[in-house]
């Protein structure tokens, strides 16, 4: 199963991504500060990074800078995921070596679900039954209460 990397300051934004990335059929793991990605690669292989750029310590665009200078991750795709709307910081980031920049004021979870295909394959097997789960959480607004049926979006 292909391992996303979620890495924001914000825990509730991890909280939900890891659980969105799980319910498409990936295997998710969450870190909360850009000080810990380097470590944590070294231990455990991800196949894709979400990155937010905004984080007190080391921000995004310098633990790209890290991921990019090192031949073990040089080559793992990394989708930043960030609140900055900024069309330079945007450059910035895909001249860095960023895979893909998403605004992420609104989160569709099509949208989510494309992006993440775009550079790994979920587990196809789960992915039926955790969409019925997720599904089901949405329905009971147990996970945002802005997170909706038909059109998944998270606002």
């Amino acid at each position: 199963m292909a391992r996303i990397l979620i890495v924001d300051d914000h825990i509730e934004t991890c909280r939900v991504m890891a659980m969105l990335v799980k319910h498409l059929g990936y295997e998710s793991h969450a870190l909360n500060n850009g000080a810990d990605v380097a470590d944590y690669l070294k231990e455990c292989k991800a196949d894709l990074v979400i990155l937010d750029i905004m984080m007190p310590g080391i921000n995004g665009m310098d633990v790209l800078r890290q991921l990019r200078a090192d031949a073990h991750t040089a080559t793992v795709p990394v989708i930043m995921m960030t609140a900055v709307t900024d069309p330079l910081t945007k450059r910035e980031a895909m001249d860095l070596g960023a895979n893909d920049y998403w605004i992420k004021a609104t989160i569709e979870v099509s949208e989510l679900e494309q992006r993440l295909r775009k550079f790994v394959s979920p587990d196809r097997d789960s992915v039926v039954a955790r969409l019925n789960s997720l599904r089901s959480l949405i329905n009971r607004q147990v996970i945002w209460p802005q997170l909706r049926l038909g059109n998944l979006f998270v606002a």
